[in-house]
């Protein structure tokens, strides 16, 4: 884990971070989500096994973010950009804890088991707004040849864009919200909680 993760001054502050509920993973891990080893699973996993989990500094009991939303008001001198830039790093390192638990995951016949099981190939979605303008972009990292060994890039691309200036409008944004929303509950958690049980 590198210095930069690890330290609490170089973490990400989202304004809104969706991701997996602590206390259901453990549930899902362990027949006896009460047990000595189920409530230390989470420090083991950052102590001994070098996986950060937690987007925040201060723990927020939520794990492996997959949705970010960052809100400017355009009246105090923010704008769009700003919350561009903001989601970027968040997803970075969203993107990162993923790729933290691929690397550092214990070979297991569960893990192997699966074909073309990839955690490092899931997004990250946020939604960035400024005023009434709310921007979808989804990141992802992407594997660059190089002349010695290859190279990680964390890429940012636009989805779409909205000006939530009536129902209609307000309904798309909700729509893909939702989407992405039941997209994490379901093949987001079942792939993270595949490469989580090498680690029980």
């Amino acid at each position: 884990m590198t210095k930069l993760m690890q330290s609490s001054e170089h973490r990400s502050r989202p304004d809104i971070c969706v991701g997996l509920s602590e206390s259901h993973l453990r549930e899902i891990l362990y027949k006896d989500p009460d047990d000595a080893a189920a409530k230390e699973f989470w420090n083991n996993l950052k102590e001994k096994d070098g996986v950060l989990s937690d987007p925040y500094a201060k723990p927020q009991y939520l794990r492996f973010p997959f949705f970010i939303v960052e809100v400017r008001a355009d009246f105090n001198g923010d704008n769009l950009h700003q919350a561009q830039n903001r989601a970027a790093v968040g997803a970075a390192g969203a993107l990162w804890m993923l790729q933290m638990l691929s690397d550092n995951r214990r070979e297991t016949k569960s893990a192997k088991s699966k074909k073309g099981f990839d955690i490092t190939n899931l997004p990250v979605f946020s939604l960035v707004s400024e005023g009434a303008t709310f921007q979808l972009w989804v990141h992802y990292r992407k594997m660059v040849p190089g002349n010695s060994t290859d190279k990680i890039e964390y890429c940012s691309a636009h989805v779409k864009s909205w000006h939530a200036n009536g129902e209609k409008a307000c309904y798309k944004i909700l729509r893909n919200i939702y989407a992405i929303l039941r997209w994490g509950v379901g093949e987001f958690k079942n792939k993270v909680v595949e490469a989580l049980k090498s680690y029980v």
